[in-house]
């Protein structure tokens, strides 16, 4: 087997045990590229699954290092932006997860995920209205989201705008799954009983 060949091979198998939380043999697949060649092209998207595979597992010092690394050969790479917003929101790190998540969008007008991040982060440092305002941005580029519409629901809730919540969780039940739509109704229930004790 060439040598690209089996790094693709490597990265591709990698992420596949990154979507199925095999950590272990995710990291040692993308450790292996790294030990196997000085690509740059290859290098730079190893360090940025690992970045990925370590915020997996809680380990953001080691998710950080990773990001660093794949950034210092691509500044400007959207995706790697991202999993650097990423691991500052796991670390409660409000403000640096919106900076990155918004130099994320920057790099890419029409990314759902980066918006989203973006709402979630900036409603710590910056409070609702631009908090809702990315979140309907995140809802404009995948209009049938239902994960958007819940992310817009728990900040409508976050507020005690309960009409509101429902009204969007109403409106996500209708593109959901049975076993999503479960959750939903459960949630829809939690507001309704809520919505009756504050008689809001």
């Amino acid at each position: 087997m060439a040598t690209v060949e089996a790094l693709e091979w490597l990265y591709y198998k990698g992420k596949k045990e990154l979507e199925k939380k095999e950590y272990d043999s995710a990291r040692l697949r993308f450790q292996k590229i790294l030990n196997m060649t000085r690509e740059k092209k290859w290098i730079e998207r190893a360090n940025a699954m690992l970045a990925s595979v370590y915020l997996a597992e809680d380990n953001y010092f080691w998710a950080m290092d990773h990001i660093h690394r794949a950034l210092k050969r691509n500044p400007y790479h959207a995706p790697h932006r991202y999993i650097k917003a990423k691991i500052h929101m796991a670390r409660k790190e409000w403000e640096r997860a919106a900076n990155e998540a918004l130099k994320a969008v920057e790099e890419n007008l029409d990314n759902s995920s980066y918006y989203r991040l973006l709402g979630k982060a900036s409603y710590h440092c910056e409070g609702y209205t631009t908090a809702r305002r990315f979140l309907e941005w995140a809802l404009e580029c995948e209009p049938d989201s239902a994960e958007i519409m819940q992310d817009l629901a728990r900040l409508e809730v976050a507020e005690t705008n309960f009409q509101r919540a429902l009204n969007i969780l109403k409106q996500a039940l209708k593109l959901t799954n049975p076993v999503e739509s479960e959750k939903i109704r459960k949630r829809i229930r939690i507001i309704q009983e809520n919505w009756k004790i504050t008689g809001s």
